[in-house]
């Protein structure tokens, strides 16, 4: 596994595209989607961009991906009607959420829990937090059994 070194901010992995990362990016800023997808897209990453109401209408049968990144803006319901449907289980989607300061102090992590997001960032994180938490996120979805596998493998090419 090769580390990108053109972003000092990042020190992501670059992987193989595969289904297992597949993020389906959720933003009413279609620049910075458009933005962020080109970033993601160079690390490894199948991207779909939408917004939040189309999400809601046509996530199951458009949008398949693992992992979402849904922005959040006060005045905006579909970004919270979209991950009300991800915590009824509606859809198996882990999601890092970008939220204003004032919804992130607001939201206990109970209340986090429940909503189902794994990851909760600012209103604009740099790119390559959002990389790093999906990287993270990818990390936890390993089955115990393929940890093991990947430690031992690591462990037997050391010298």
């Amino acid at each position: 596994m090769a580390v990108v070194h053109d972003d000092p901010d990042s020190r992501v992995a670059r992987h193989p595209k595969s289904p297992a990362r597949s993020v389906a990016l959720v933003d009413p800023d279609e620049h910075t989607s458009a933005l962020l997808c080109r970033y993601l897209e160079s690390r490894g990453w199948s991207v779909h961009v939408d917004d939040a109401r189309s999400a809601v209408r046509r996530w199951g049968t458009a949008i398949d991906a693992p992992f979402a990144v849904v922005s959040f803006a006060e005045d905006d319901p579909d970004a919270f009607e979209l991950v009300a449907c991800l915590a009824a289980g509606a859809i198996g989607t882990r999601v890092v959420a970008c939220a204003p300061d004032s919804l992130r102090h607001a939201l206990s992590q109970r209340e986090v829990d429940a909503l189902g997001i794994a990851r909760i960032l600012g209103p604009r994180p740099r790119f390559s937090e959002i990389a790093e938490a999906l990287e993270a996120l990818v990390g936890e979805e390993r089955r115990p059994d393929e940890a093991a596998a990947c430690q031992a493998l690591d462990a037997a090419r050391t010298p």
